[in-house]
């Protein structure tokens, strides 16, 4: 189970968020746990 990720949001003048940032380690687990999904939907 991940944990809670520490994310940064980048807002527009009228504070619509528009960006997500991560720190690169919960980047990489991301898109480990995204690949790791994708290989059991195709089992």
């Amino acid at each position: 189970m991940m944990k809670a990720f520490h994310a940064e949001y980048v807002i527009d003048g009228n504070h619509n968020k528009k960006s997500v940032l991560l720190p690169i380690r919960e980047w990489e687990k991301l898109l480990l746990a995204m690949e790791e999904l994708e290989d059991i939907r195709i089992l």
